[in-house]
């Protein structure tokens, strides 16, 4: 489990960041699911290990056809988004190693 923030970074005068989604890709080793917390401007948990799902999570396959949803992130405003990696297609012990790309969607 990982926990990134998207931050609304924009200047004085100018507007949010309106119908904000998100959805994980480039992966063939592992499968992601994103889980959100209640609201903007809401800190997250923390997560007890890496292996512990953080509290009040809820996580779910988003994609570029299932996106989840943040809705508007106000100018200085932010919003928590916790990762969940599970191994797929892994056969013996060993390590895995993948990337992703997040990719964040809205208007301004």
């Amino acid at each position: 489990y990982r926990c990134v923030y998207i931050y609304n970074a924009a200047g004085s005068g100018e507007s949010p960041f309106l119908s904000t989604k998100i959805y994980v890709s480039g992966s063939s080793s592992a499968k992601f699911e994103l889980g959100k917390v209640s609201e903007v401007n809401v800190n997250a948990t923390v997560a007890a290990s890496e292996t512990s799902a953080p509290a009040s999570i809820i996580f779910r396959e988003s994609n570029k056809d299932s996106k989840l949803a943040l809705g508007d992130i106000p100018v200085g405003g932010y919003y928590a988004v916790w990762i969940k990696r599970t191994p797929k297609n892994v056969g013996g012990a060993g390590t895995t190693q993948e990337t992703l790309t997040l990719t964040i969607e809205g208007a301004q």
